[in-house]
């Protein structure tokens, strides 16, 4: 057996044990705070979990800080969007262990495929 043949095992196992594992995952309930970027009269909110570390959370708020006049802050910033669809949340199963995944080789012909698609 080749060692890509191997990968390619693993990555099925992998995804059927994911594609199991998905039927059972719950969102998990995290609290938000809600920071001002602005003054008090005009107020540009955003809300930030709180499972996140400090130096995560200021690092979050100084590049809001730096880029305040590159979001939308008001609907009328944007037009036709509705909140339902354009809010992004990441669902996430509660107490689970984050995993880093191993890198996965790609073959050297496809890699300056994707660079040249990429670079576009």
């Amino acid at each position: 057996m080749s060692n890509e043949d191997g990968e390619g095992e693993e990555i099925n196992d992998f995804t059927r044990l994911v594609e199991n594992y998905e039927k059972t995952w719950k969102l998990v309930n995290e609290e938000l705070k809600v920071i001002n970027l602005d003054t008090k009269q005009e107020k540009k909110e955003l809300k930030i979990g709180t499972f996140i570390t400090t130096e995560e959370k200021d690092d979050i708020i100084s590049l809001f800080h730096e880029y305040v006049n590159v979001f939308a802050w008001t609907y009328a910033d944007m037009l036709n969007l509705d909140i339902d669809i354009v809010v992004h949340r990441i669902p996430l199963v509660a107490g689970s262990k984050l995993v880093k995944q191993k890198t996965i080789k790609i073959r050297s012909d496809i890699l300056l495929k994707v660079k040249t698609k990429i670079q576009k």
